[in-house]
């Protein structure tokens, strides 16, 4: 029993000693091949072509203006303040109505 033990636990004894047994015959499952070291080449893609729109020539637009004068004209001065703010328009303080009716029939 005890040179059961030694030969599974692959220990000396006074006998020879245990090798696994390895059979060279046998074929691998699958092959492992390594490529050679001198055969890698940098791969080049070349850029890709820029395609250009063609141009298209279109007619001027016109924009009609959002508040009529006649509109503009019935608003408090507070309001039209208040109009020009939210447009964006710097509007001095003492400027009077019909310099804001004017400023805002251009928006």
């Amino acid at each position: 029993m005890i040179k059961l033990l030694r030969r599974l636990l692959g220990m000396k004894d006074h006998s020879k000693p245990v090798t696994p047994a390895v059979d060279s015959s046998a074929a691998a499952p699958y092959k492992v091949e390594t490529p050679p070291a001198d055969t890698h080449q940098p791969v080049e893609t070349p850029a890709p072509k820029v395609v250009e729109a063609p141009v298209v020539e279109t007619k001027p637009v016109t924009v009609k203006a959002k508040y009529k004068k006649a509109d503009l004209g019935a608003m408090k001065k507070t309001e039209l303040e208040e109009l020009a703010k939210k447009h964006g328009i710097e509007v001095k303080a003492r400027a009077k109505k019909d310099e804001l009716v004017k400023a805002l029939s251009k928006v």
